[in-house]
């Protein structure tokens, strides 16, 4: 109704939200509570939480449709996207009259910076953010009491530094920058400019940022990314305990988020990031059944579709890739983290679930034949190792085929532009790049198994002058392998280069130990030991390499071997909150909300007659909406194979009774193959948020839901969603993932 930038980004009505900054940021309205949700956006803004920031300026517009801010918020919340940006900055440079001088200065600031010609000349990107600057520091020259143009000064300084990794305008003196933070902060001291000075002094020395680690999450309980972010700061001092609280803190703030606002996981910015990286931290403290545990829930995370993420509900608009996802990182950390920790019957058990099988590209299939054929090694499974190396020779064989096509089409294609000699090899050349460390890759697998089956048959000559060729193979299992094929000069050289640039990491300061020890060097494995014991890790009981440390800590007087000493609280990391009291520590889907309504001859129909089976449910805005019927149509041909995956199909209209009886010429409702339910007054739609609280609309919505009446997957959204071949398949996935764990002989993590 208002425009295309408003088709994108949320639709349900904002709330003031618990453990929100404390911002104080008025701007000319006459509504006291639209005042309250303006400072409620401008704090989620300095937490990057811009889809709930976008949310809360849209509900300030709805409580006061002259306020001109409220657009400025709404452009401030797409700050990686331009075009709607400038689409909310027109509403509210049309408003800015009425507003303040003050007010006036941030619309003019960012309206300036989204002009990209002048006087027929394109305004460089570099100009615009240097100008930005300007502005805002002329905003703080005239308003010295408005702490906020002072955050946004230091947010947008280090901003123009691309992250720190822009050298065309790089920060100049971060304790200038740190000066203004600090001005702000003695005004607030938990203001979340804590933030912007984790980032600023991230790259630069992370230590002055550790009384903004304190404080950071304690500011502003209730948005995830700012208990994250100290995690950058702890994981770059290497004090890797710490960073897994924060980064666990974050999770189960964006998991109470799901639970309450019924959104998907990877529609929250950073979700991924933070739980990919806080595997690795409890990876990095030995906490491998945790990390393990998190990296299946990521897996089983429902994926989003390709061609609807722009729609999904992010104000970034950004397009989903696979390989970015939660699913995607589970895996490869699985991947990871099974071979490293010697869980060779965890990963062989694995790899014919879901977790690990069904890969969707050569490379991902490759990796994974790769791991099992290892496996198959350790375990003498000799059928399973061929079978898997075969599986990466044949893609091998396929790649090189594919080389050659490429090098052959450029060639011809330079040719035929009579383009000289030079550079038709230098196309060429491109072309061989292009598939050079793929096909190295793959061939240092089958090198690799080839060396693991050569030490498991004692042949030490064939193992040892094939090492130099590996590559992709994690430095600690380099040191092991060296170690097997007898060059133990060298082994112990990898293992001590792992361990000093692994501070405070559990593996490898624990293989550094285990070759010292078993080299004979009792006094530097006993030295290895404690500086293991000090690096404040908190390894599981039944770890492989733990039960080889036994001997080492006997020796060094710890009566059962056990030398571990469980870490207590450091007094720099501000007072912390019970974990559990922020939210769940893994995703679970939610209850559906209650179905109950009545098909065209009036029969009802809910969600209790699918139980054991499932249900695809369908929102659709009646027989007016001919993308609606074409989308009931695409489904009910599939329905066949719906129900061949144990999956049921019905669809919610707002049509009456009387419409929904017309919906299709011929035969009419009562013959559609799966049932059409009637939901004039939208009140089904409202409790499956299939609903526009700003514009009172429905919404087209698709669920899956499972027999347990658990949503497992959701697209909300202007369009219905028509990706059936991709939805069955996700479907598929998401409820096989019911049994798996009992399949592979696993327990769910509580």
């Amino acid at each position: 109704m208002h425009g295309e930038a408003f088709n994108e980004g949320p639709r349900q009505r904002a709330q003031l939200m618990p453990g929100m900054p404390r911002i104080q940021f008025p701007v000319s309205t006459a509504h006291d509570l639209a005042q309250q949700f303006f400072n409620q956006g401008v704090g989620q803004l300095h937490g990057f939480w811009y889809l709930e920031a976008e949310r809360t300026f849209r509900q300030v517009n709805q409580l006061d449709p002259a306020c001109a801010m409220a657009f400025w918020g709404m452009a401030m919340a797409n700050v990686r996207n331009e075009s709607r940006a400038r689409a909310f900055l027109t509403n509210a440079v049309a408003l800015k009259a009425s507003a303040t001088l003050r007010e006036q200065g941030y619309i003019n600031a960012l309206a300036e910076y989204y002009v990209e010609e002048r006087d027929g000349k394109k305004r460089e990107s570099k100009q615009r953010r240097r100008d930005l600057v300007r502005a805002y520091e002329d905003l703080v020259r005239r308003f010295p009491e408005d702490i906020e143009a002072k955050a946004f000064l230091v947010y947008q300084v280090w901003d123009n530094s691309g992250f720190g990794n822009n050298t065309d305008l790089p920060v100049t003196s971060h304790l200038t920058v740190d000066t203004v933070a600090r001005q702000v902060l003695e005004r607030d001291p938990y203001h979340p400019v804590h933030h912007y000075r984790i980032h600023l002094w991230d790259a630069e020395d992370a230590r002055h940022a550790l009384d903004s680690a304190a404080l950071c999450g304690q500011g502003a309980p209730g948005i995830a990314h700012l208990w994250h972010m100290p995690g950058h700061t702890y994981a770059k001092l290497s004090r890797h305990d710490d960073a897994a609280w924060q980064q666990e803190a974050s999770a189960r703030v964006d998991h109470a988020q799901m639970r309450r606002d019924r959104l998907m996981p990877d529609q929250i910015h950073n979700y991924t990031h933070n739980n990919d990286w806080l595997v690795e931290s409890w990876s990095y403290v030995g906490r491998v059944k945790e990390a393990l545990a998190l990296a299946r829930n990521l897996v089983e995370l429902p994926r989003l579709s390709r061609t609807n993420a722009a729609l999904a509900s992010s104000p970034l608009a950004f397009r989903y890739d696979f390989g970015g996802s939660s699913w995607a990182r589970g895996r490869e950390r699985l991947l990871q983290l099974l071979p490293q920790f010697e869980r060779w019957d965890e990963l062989l058990a694995l790899s014919e679930t879901p977790y690990l099988a069904g890969a969707e590209s050569v490379e991902e299939r490759v990796r994974l034949a790769r791991a099992v054929a290892v496996a198959g090694v350790v375990k003498g499974d000799t059928v399973r190792v061929e079978r898997e190396r075969r599986a990466i020779e044949e893609a091998l064989s396929t790649l090189r085929d594919e080389r050659r096509a490429a090098m052959e089409f450029a060639e011809r294609k330079a040719l035929d532009e009579r383009k000289p000699r030079e550079e038709v090899q230098r196309a060429m050349s491109a072309s061989v790049e292009a598939f050079g460390d793929r096909v190295e890759r793959f061939e240092s697998y089958l090198t690799e198994i080839r060396v693991r089956q050569a030490l498991a048959a004692g042949d030490t000559n064939t193992a040892l002058p094939l090492l130099d060729r590996l590559k992709d193979v994690p430095t600690d299992q380099m040191a092991l392998l060296r170690w097997q094929a007898g060059d133990r000069v060298k082994a112990l050289e990898v293992a001590s280069e792992a361990a000093v640039k692994g501070t405070n990491r559990f593996h490898p300061r624990a293989l550094h130990a285990d070759l010292l020890w078993r080299a004979g060097r009792v006094e530097d494995a006993k030295v290895a030991l404690e500086v293991l014991r000090q690096s404040r890790v908190w390894p599981d009981v039944d770890l492989p390499i733990l039960e080889r440390l036994k001997p080492i800590a006997e020796a060094a007087g710890f009566v059962g071997g056990d030398w571990r000493v469980r870490p207590s609280a450091r007094l720099d990391v501000g007072d912390r909150p019970s974990l559990d009291e922020l939210g769940p520590r893994h995703w679970q889907p939610v209850a559906a909300p209650a179905l109950q309504l009545p098909d065209v001859t009036g029969r009802m129909h809910g969600l209790a007659e699918h139980r054991g089976r499932g249900v695809v449910v369908l929102f659709y805005l009646g027989k007016k909406c001919l993308h609606c019927l074409e989308q009931l149509n695409a489904f009910a041909a599939a329905l066949p194979r719906f129900k061949e995956a144990g999956l049921d199909l019905m669809a919610v209209s707002t049509d009456d009774g009387e419409a929904l009886r017309r919906t299709f010429r011929q035969g009419g409702a009562e013959s559609f193959p799966f049932p059409l339910l009637s939901n004039p007054d939208l009140g089904t739609f409202k409790a499956w948020r299939a609903y526009d609280d700003f514009e009172d609309l429905a919404l087209h919505g698709t669920y899956v839901v499972d027999g347990e009446g658990l949503v497992r997957w959701q697209d909300i959204g202007s369009e219905p969603f028509m990706e059936v071949d991709f939805l069955l398949a996700e479907a598929r996935r998401l409820l096989s993932f019911n049994g798996s764990l009992r399949v592979a002989g696993m327990t769910a993590p509580k």
